[in-house]
């Protein structure tokens, strides 16, 4: 199954598949021809968070849009998660907006997570990572601050390309 075109709605949230589980030391990428994950680097260190993304969402930089997924739990490589929209991290990679959607997956059942009940440990864990692996790869990185909820449904709205015409990064 192409993971990029399966719907991304869900009542109250969004769906996101995980691309690299927490605690790993490997990145992967979703690669569409093969419907597989393949290993792109090595980090020096563990990440502290699953990352994955939003299918059918064009991001600024050409892919998908991001997401940092809120939680302690280990989530499987391609998983695909029902999610609440909690946050942004607003940042930027060689000069192009790369921003980070916080989600927080439904089986955590929070009730209306905001971003300011993150714990400011898993905040800045969560950008020391960032910026380290973006330095691992020699790539310019610069954050710009942490937004709310009602500015993480704007870039996911932006970026969605369920509606084409109102997403500006499809060439």
């Amino acid at each position: 199954m192409n993971l990029l075109q399966i719907s991304n709605r869900v009542a109250g949230g969004v769906k996101c598949v995980v691309e690299i589980p927490r605690r790993s030391m490997l990145k992967y990428e979703y690669d569409v021809s093969s419907e597989s994950l393949k290993v792109s680097k090595k980090f020096s260190v563990t990440i502290p968070y699953n990352y994955g993304f939003i299918p059918k969402t064009v991001a600024p930089d050409g892919d998908c849009l991001d997401v940092i997924f809120w939680t302690r739990e280990y989530i499987s490589p391609l998983s695909v998660v029902d999610c609440s929209i909690v946050g942004v991290l607003e940042c930027s990679q060689e000069g192009v907006r790369d921003d980070k959607l916080i989600v927080s997956p439904f089986f955590e059942k929070r009730d209306g997570p905001k971003i300011a009940q993150i714990e400011s440990k898993d905040l800045t864990d969560w950008l020391e990572f960032i910026k380290l692996s973006n330095k691992e790869s020699f790539k310019k990185f610069d954050f710009h601050c942490f937004k709310d909820r009602e500015n993480a449904m704007m870039t996911f709205k932006l970026c969605n390309y369920d509606e084409p015409s109102k997403n500006p990064f499809l060439g």
